[in-house]
């Protein structure tokens, strides 16, 4: 019999277990004080909150409403669509343009 057959037919259920227990771990210790991820509260921001709104297309039309969202990164910055020197004279200063070459 092959070991590997062997192992999946008789500690199969156990692995799962196992496996399951330690990514209840992993879920438990970020989100706990020493994870930093933090849920709840009107004005609480997780301070694991880097993130990049992709969008196709012209946004400029909801770039006011996008920005309140909190991202940290616009990408893409489509050519046919968007004028990067406007978007960044415009929202430069407030967020990371990525894209448009």
């Amino acid at each position: 019999m092959n070991v590997y057959l062997f192992i999946a037919k008789y500690f199969g259920a156990i692995i799962q277990v196992v496996c399951f227990i330690f990514l209840d771990g992993v879920i438990f210790v970020a989100f706990s004080k020493t994870g930093n991820i933090k849920f709840g509260g009107k004005d609480v921001k997780p301070e694991l909150s880097t993130w990049v709104f992709h969008g196709d297309g012209n946004l400029m039309p909801l770039m006011d409403d996008i920005m309140t969202l909190g991202m940290n990164c616009l990408h893409p910055i489509e050519p046919g669509a968007m004028d990067l020197k406007m978007v960044k004279e415009k929202y430069g200063d407030k967020v990371c343009l990525w894209g448009n070459i």
